[in-house]
């Protein structure tokens, strides 16, 4: 990145891993588009599970490599532990279709609380 006077800017210290992270994931999106064309090319009449696993796969990591300049930012002021009680929760609704409403109950809640405690942060005085 150049700025006005064409100075180099140096890149913050973390940013090397990012890029590297998401030229991964970008590289194995592609791959799995790769393959489900290959496969779809090869035996278009068939009913393929491989060529509809790698599509789908290939579709999610896509969206995610696209997302995750805006995730990093969102991900950099969530509390670290929320990630970890999301990806339990959506594991316990796939695993029990019927858990689905107490934790959509128990999700909508502490959405609430947060959202509380934010804003009452927000007008505390300062310390």
């Amino acid at each position: 990145m150049s700025s006005k006077n064409g100075s180099e800017k140096p890149a913050a210290e973390g940013d090397w891993s990012f890029e590297f992270k998401r030229a991964i994931v970008g590289g194995l999106s592609m791959t799995c588009l790769l393959l489900a064309g290959l496969l779809y090319v090869a035996s278009p009449d068939i009913n393929n599970v491989l060529l509809a696993g790698s599509l789908r796969i290939g579709v999610v990591l896509f969206a995610i490599w696209l997302a995750l300049p805006q995730l990093r930012g969102i991900l950099a002021k969530v509390p670290s532990v929320l990630p970890v009680i999301a990806l339990v929760l959506i594991v316990l609704c796939a695993a029990r279709p019927n858990l689905f409403r107490v934790v959509g109950s128990l999700v909508v809640v502490l959405s609430a609380l947060l959202a509380i405690s934010n804003w009452i942060k927000k007008f505390s005085p300062k310390r």
